[in-house]
């Protein structure tokens, strides 16, 4: 048999406490006093047995570049080069008419179309 490891102080303080509530009380108040002690000592074992709390870290899921949310920088600055080049082709196109007009009109908006659909596909 393993020799008895000493106790703690606190465990050696809560008996004494206990062993002399137990003499001053009386045989009313004794297995009261022994059911306490035994609840007190439980506690300090689970105290003592807790595995302390270590924060857990967990790491941000790796997205793939092509999920990754985008900004709207790039199909702004289409939306910007297509109003900019509309200014100079819609007075060439003036001199046609308003057909000349409406053609470059439907062009504008179709590449405008084409070139945002391109740009969200990335």
């Amino acid at each position: 048999m393993a020799p008895a490891k000493p106790h703690p102080a606190d465990e050696v303080q809560e008996a004494a406490a206990a062993i002399s509530a137990y003499n001053e009380l009386g045989p009313d108040y004794q297995d009261a006093v022994i059911e306490s002690f035994l609840n007190r000592m439980d506690q300090m074992n689970a105290a003592r047995q807790r595995p302390p709390i270590m924060p857990v870290v967990v790491p941000a899921p790796d997205v793939p570049q092509s999920k990754k949310k985008k900004s709207g920088s790039p199909q702004v600055a289409a939306m910007i080069t297509c109003i900019v080049l509309a200014i100079p082709l819609t007075a060439i196109a003036g001199d046609f008419g308003i057909t000349g007009m409406l053609v470059t009109w439907v062009g504008i908006i179709i590449v405008s179309f084409i070139w945002s659909r391109g740009m969200n596909r990335d």
